[in-house]
C-alpha cells in the first residue's frame, strides 16, 4: 500500500530530476504551513533511504551493544554475503550484551550474545 509520504517523496524526486527548484519550495512551504511538520520530518527520512537506494545499497539499521565503526561493518557484510548496505541509524542497546543486530527491510542478522544464549536454552 502507498502512503502519502512515499507520493509525497516520489514527486519531490521527480521534481528535482526536472530542476523544478520553486516548486519544491512551494510544495514544503505548504506542508511547513499547514503545520504539518511530522510530515516534513518523515519525508526526510524517506528521501533519505531513497538516496541509499539510488547509490545501489540496501538501507538498514544497525544495533550494537558498544560502539563500533560502522563502515568495517558494512564491508564485512559485502563481503561476507555479498550485497551492499548502508546503515542508516546506529543506535546502542545495551540489551544485547555483546555484538549486534543489522535489520533491514528483506533481512534481519543477529550476532549478539543475547541471541546465541537465548538459542541454547530454547
Amino acid at each position: 500500500m502507498i502512503n502519502k509520504i512515499e507520493v509525497l517523496g516520489e514527486v519531490i524526486i521527480k521534481l528535482l530530476e526536472r530542476k523544478k527548484w520553486n516548486l519544491i519550495d512551494y510544495l514544503l512551504e505548504r506542508i511547513r504551513a499547514e503545520g504539518n511538520f511530522f510530515i516534513l520530518f518523515q519525508l526526510k527520512d524517506y528521501l533519505f533511504r531513497k538516496n541509499i537506494q539510488l547509490l545501489g545499497y540496501q538501507p538498514a539499521k544497525l544495533f550494537l551493544a558498544f560502539d563500533f565503526d560502522e563502515k568495517r561493518i558494512e564491508k564485512l557484510i559485502e563481503e561476507k554475503f555479498g550485497f551492499k548496505i548502508r546503515f542508516e541509524e546506529k543506535v546502542i542497546d545495551k540489551n544485547l550484551i555483546l555484538g549486534g543486530r543489522i535489520k533491514s527491510d528483506d533481512f534481519l542478522i543477529d550476532f549478539s550474545l543475547r541471541n546465541l544464549i537465548l538459542k541454547i536454552f530454547k
